[in-house]
C-alpha cells in the first residue's frame, strides 16, 4: 500500500470516529423525536380506536428536551399522559423546580396525567408532580374509560416492590414501571402491552452487539411471550450525557380495535 493510499484511509477512519464522538455528545443526546406504536387488538373496544397515550421517563432535570417534547406532544394531542420517574438527576434549585413545574403543567391530558416515582425521585418530586396536575400512582389498578362503559386496564408498578395483578380476562390491559426490567418480576401477569424506562432504549448501543451502558430490556419493541414490551428511550440522560442509536424520545401509543367479524 502506497503512502497516498494509507493518509487517505487513515483521513477517512478519523472523520467517521469525529462523527461518532460528535454524535455521541453533542447530536444524539439532544435530537428529540415522537415515536407513534400503534396497537391493534381485537380485546380494544372500539371507543378506543385512535385514542392514545403519551409517555414520558427519564426527564433528569433537561428541560430544553422537555420542551422540544412538549411541541411534538401538542401537535399529536394524546388522550392521556403517563411519566414514568427520574425527574431531576440531582436535588434541583428553586428556580429549575419552578421551571420544571411550569413546564409540565403545560402538558394538556383530557383524560388524566398519571405518575410513577423511581427510587431517585423524592417527597419534593411527588408534590412538584401532583401541582403539576399529575395523579401519582403506584401498584395500583385503574379501568379507563373513553365516553361509554368499555374500559381498557392500566396497571401502574411500583419501582421497588411490584405487586401482581393477574389479567382481567377479556380486557386489553397495560402495565406501567419505572423500569423496563421491572417486567421480569410481573410477567406471570401476562398482561398485553408493558412499558417502561431507565434503560433508555441502551443508551450506547453498538449494532449488532446491543447496548454498552445497560443491561436486561433495552429494545425498543419486543414481544416476550405474549406480551408486546416497549422501552421508552427517556427525554434526558444521566451524567455523562452520552447517546448512541438511542435519541431521546416522546413515545406515544395509539389504539386500533380489531372487530370480530363473525
Amino acid at each position: 500500500m502506497n503512502k497516498k493510499k494509507m493518509i487517505v484511509k487513515l483521513f477517512i477512519i478519523l472523520v467517521i470516529l469525529l462523527g461518532v464522538y460528535f454524535e455521541m455528545t453533542a447530536w444524539a443526546p439532544f435530537r428529540v423525536s415522537a415515536r407513534n406504536v400503534e396497537i391493534a387488538s381485537n380485546e380494544i373496544p372500539p371507543s378506543f380506536d385512535g385514542v392514545s397515550i403519551a409517555v414520558l421517563s427519564d426527564i433528569n432535570g433537561n428541560t430544553e428536551n422537555l420542551i422540544k417534547a412538549k411541541q411534538k406532544f401538542e401537535k399529536m394531542k394524546p388522550e392521556l399522559l403517563i411519566f414514568t420517574g427520574d425527574l431531576f438527576q440531582t436535588t434541583p434549585s428553586e428556580e429549575e423546580s419552578a421551571q420544571m413545574k411550569e413546564l409540565l403543567s403545560q402538558f394538556d391530558a383530557p383524560q388524566g396525567k398519571f405518575a410513577i416515582l423511581s427510587p431517585n425521585d423524592v417527597e419534593a418530586t411527588r408534590a412538584l408532580l401532583v401541582e403539576s396536575g399529575f395523579t401519582i400512582m403506584s401498584n395500583t389498578s385503574i379501568a379507563l374509560h373513553n365516553g361509554t362503559q368499555e374500559s381498557i386496564i392500566a396497571t401502574f408498578y411500583d419501582s421497588n416492590t411490584p405487586a401482581n395483578f393477574p389479567k382481567d380476562e377479556g380486557k386489553y390491559t397495560i402495565g406501567f414501571g419505572y423500569d423496563a426490567n421491572t417486567f421480569t418480576a410481573i410477567s406471570d401477569d401476562k398482561i398485553d402491552l408493558y412499558v417502561g424506562g431507565k434503560t433508555l432504549g441502551g443508551g450506547i448501543n453498538l449494532p449488532i452487539y446491543g447496548s454498552l451502558t445497560h443491561d436486561g430490556i433495552t429494545k425498543k419493541q419486543s414481544l416476550i411471550d405474549s406480551t408486546q414490551v416497549l422501552v421508552s428511550q427517556g427525554i434526558g440522560t444521566p451524567d455523562p450525557q452520552l447517546r448512541l442509536l438511542s435519541s431521546p424520545e416522546l413515545l406515544v401509543i395509539s389504539f386500533n380495535g380489531i372487530q370480530d367479524e363473525s
